[in-house]
């Protein structure tokens, strides 16, 4: 027989997931006492489409795909970036992010799979963007590149 209340906390039954009916509450995690800081109390996976521009003059053909986990103020994102045609897009490229940095400064890593493989890095940017060069500073796009790479930030 399944417990159906837990007293206090106003959870269904325990063989459920857990779902709170109330804002601002979370799992107070390896605390002895419930502190705000020690709150768990946002956690959310999702995809978005990325915008594709690059500094200078623009990028004539690309697609986008992105992925990403929030936990608490910490963000994971996942960017997969195919360059059909770069046309005159120079300086680096650049991939929207889905949540607005507090400017701790991050960084980004990844490589070029389809064409040359060279290695990339980046940084994120309160304005929302990822800022993605080669390892050797130079602009990674070109025809028929796919820039893979990943990147952590606080939000």
């Amino acid at each position: 027989m399944a417990l159906t209340k837990v007293i206090g906390l106003g959870l269904g039954n325990l063989d459920d997931n857990i779902t709170f009916s109330t804002a601002s509450k979370g799992v107070h995690l390896g605390v002895t006492s419930a502190t705000a800081a020690n709150l768990l109390d946002d956690y959310e996976e999702g995809t978005y489409t990325p915008t594709i521009t690059s500094a200078t003059n623009s990028i004539t053909n690309k697609s986008a795909t992105g992925s990403y986990t929030k936990i608490g103020r910490v963000v994971n994102i996942q960017v997969n970036i195919l360059i059909t045609t770069n046309g005159n897009g120079a300086g680096n490229v650049r991939a929207s992010i889905p949540f607005t940095t507090n400017n701790f400064f991050s960084y980004a890593h990844g490589r070029e799979t389809a064409a040359v493989g060279f290695a990339l890095t980046g940084t994120v940017s309160g304005d929302l963007v990822l800022l993605v060069k080669t390892a050797d500073d130079a602009y990674p796009g070109a025809d028929s590149n796919r820039l893979q790479f990943s990147a952590t930030y606080t939000i």
